[in-house]
């Protein structure tokens, strides 16, 4: 299942070009396989500087991301490369893949024993499908959300979840003006049927009102308003909870979601690491934002 690989899939495309050593596990010629993403790299910068030499670009050959993920998704790069050059050609390919690495660094940046979740967040945003992070409190789960938010270009919203939470905290208040007409509609600007990332803190403490209009969003990006259906611009949503699914109502929650990831407290070398920080001082990551109110998970960043 996808799901099984969600961590070997984002490797092979954030860092299938780098040499890394394959899984012990792995059937492939861990050597064998460097040795030819070298001489793949080394081929696309030789095409990279031909097509730069025949359009006339002087550019140095950096890659810089133009902060919004449509600009990374849709190959907004900027290098020396023409801007009539082909998207589709292997050397264009290679400028999106850095651009991912350098999204998927700027998630990271900060963060302690990150770097899997960081890389699953970009696959999300690209692939347009959904991440559920399951762990402990105090793993930062919340942390990277919304820094993924800050550095995406998205329309974004998000909410944590309790028992209690009604529909219209999730998807806006029922319209006064559609009742006296006799339609049964709700103001969902700005709520979650009108957003482009979505964010669910305890997703799993979702009602069954909530389930009835949270699953037909996540699944076919229809929001039902009343008797009209919406179609909803929803890229990706992510969950995180510090705990699974306790009923079977909840299981076709989960099934919603693609990426799955397990969310480790800190290694004792990854709090020593947090502890001394670097000499920026931000190996802290997010601990200081004070707006993490779910479930601190901000500590762990």
């Amino acid at each position: 299942r996808v799901v099984m690989t969600a961590t070997d899939t984002a490797d092979c495309i954030l860092d299938g070009a780098s040499g890394n050593p394959a899984p012990a596990d792995s059937a492939f010629d861990a050597s064998a396989m460097r040795a030819l993403a070298e001489a793949e790299v080394q081929r696309l910068l030789a095409e990279r500087e031909r097509e730069e030499r025949s359009l006339g670009g002087g550019g140095d050959g950096s890659v810089s991301v133009d902060g919004g993920v449509n600009g990374v998704v849709d190959g907004g790069v900027h290098s020396g490369v023409g801007v009539n050059s082909d998207p589709s050609s292997p050397s264009s390919a290679f400028l999106r893949t850095e651009s991912f690495r350098r999204l998927a660094a700027s998630i990271e940046d900060g963060l302690v024993e990150r770097s899997v979740e960081a890389r699953l967040s970009v696959l999300a945003l690209v692939g347009g499908v959904h991440l559920l992070m399951l762990g402990p409190p105090g793993t930062a789960k919340s942390a990277l959300c919304r820094r993924v938010s800050r550095l995406v270009g998205l329309s974004y919203f998000e909410r944590t979840l309790t028992r209690f939470t009604t529909p219209e905290e999730l998807f806006g208040p029922l319209s006064l003006a559609a009742l006296e007409r006799g339609e049964y509609r709700r103001n969902y600007a700005s709520y979650a049927p009108d957003c482009e990332l979505l964010f669910l803190d305890e997703v799993f403490k979702a009602s069954s009102p909530i389930l009835n209009s949270l699953l037909p969003l996540l699944n076919e990006r229809i929001f039902d308003d009343g008797a009209a259906k919406v179609l909803a611009p929803l890229r990706s949503a992510f969950a995180a909870s510090n705990e699974g699914p306790e009923s079977d109502e909840l299981d076709a929650l989960y099934d919603r979601f693609l990426l799955r990831r397990l969310v480790n407290p800190l290694s004792d070398d990854g709090i020593l690491t947090m502890l001394l920080g670097d000499d920026s001082g931000d190996s802290g990551g997010d601990g200081g934002d004070g707006d993490d109110g779910g479930d601190g998970d901000g500590v762990a960043g």
